[in-house]
């Protein structure tokens, strides 16, 4: 699913790194530096764990975070993939709530490309991936090729993508779809 995505020394923005199985696996792929972003800490736990496991403790930045549209906390049911819940006065007590933190993704892609430059980003992340529709075309940049599961209609995405000068490859298509973005050449 993510082999289309060209890591090969590049640093990598894993959003939605769940148990810590993709950031070990970029990294043997030849990927210098991962941002491993998981907002569920019971996943981050075991995030942290494999990335200890696997001996990529010291080129994994683990993160106990999301990224969204800003910065804030959400009631996450991850028996529903795809769906969230803004907590407000929304108390996360039912098997299978968590309470996550978010971060801002604009200024999340800033601060990262701030301290290595161009990155590339796999986003898995359950409906997160809608949040890239708020950026404006020169912090998308910031990435060189995006590959993302989009739970939902594509189309906001790819039409926000092609219009930042991003070529696009579906991967697979479904209940949701695997899609491949790269920056189109000049």
């Amino acid at each position: 699913m993510y082999s289309a995505l060209n890591v090969k020394d590049r640093v990598v923005l894993d959003v939605g790194a769940l148990l810590g199985e993709t950031a070990p696996y970029f990294i043997g792929k030849g990927a210098r530096l991962v941002y491993a972003y998981e907002p569920v800490t019971l996943f981050y736990e075991y995030l942290v764990r494999n990335v200890e496991l696997n001996g990529v403790s010291n080129v994994v930045r683990a993160v106990n975070a999301g990224l969204w549209f800003e910065d804030g906390e959400f009631c996450l049911d991850v028996n529903k993939p795809g769906h969230g819940l803004w907590i407000e006065g929304y108390e996360c007590s039912k098997p299978g709530l968590y309470r996550v933190k978010v971060l801002n993704i604009a200024r999340e892609f800033g601060r990262v490309y701030d301290e290595v430059g161009n990155f590339v980003v796999k986003f898995n992340c359950e409906g997160c991936e809608y949040s890239i529709l708020t950026l404006p075309c020169d912090i998308i940049s910031h990435a060189d090729e995006y590959v993302m599961e989009v739970h939902g209609a594509p189309s906001p995405i790819k039409d926000k993508l092609s219009r930042c000068g991003f070529d696009m490859n579906v991967v697979s298509s479904g209940t949701y779809s695997i899609i491949h973005f790269r920056k189109a050449l000049k």
